[in-house]
């Protein structure tokens, strides 16, 4: 019986999840006004870079903005993208060029430090 009401409880929330994520009216025409916005504001090869097939949207609680995540071709989602702050209609309020890298830069002072 445990095993039952644990999948039960398992599969509400995965089919609830899904719901959400499929009752975004008019998406198409929302990334329509999205890469319009972003052409006119990003250089020519800046937004041929752009891999709008492999956004991410994440909408807030409120529902009143989003945040897009648009990765550029060849390199990984998690460390080159641009992340946009929209509102539902897909017009942009605030973005940013984003490049995470993992290397680590300690000047002088903080490398005697951590050897002292």
């Amino acid at each position: 019986m445990k095993h039952f009401s644990t999948l039960a409880i398992l599969l509400t929330g995965l089919l609830s999840c899904k719901k959400e994520l499929s009752t975004y009216n008019n998406y198409s025409g929302y990334m329509q006004k999205v890469q319009a916005s972003l052409k006119d504001s990003l250089s020519v090869s800046d937004y041929q870079e752009l891999d709008f097939q492999h956004v991410v949207l994440t909408k807030t609680d409120s529902g009143m903005n989003n945040f897009l995540r648009v990765p550029f071709k060849g390199k990984g989602i998690s460390s080159d993208f641009v992340l946009l702050k929209t509102n539902k209609a897909g017009s942009i309020l605030k973005g940013k060029i984003i490049n995470l890298s993992k290397a680590v830069s300690l000047n002088k002072e903080k490398l005697k430090a951590l050897f002292v």
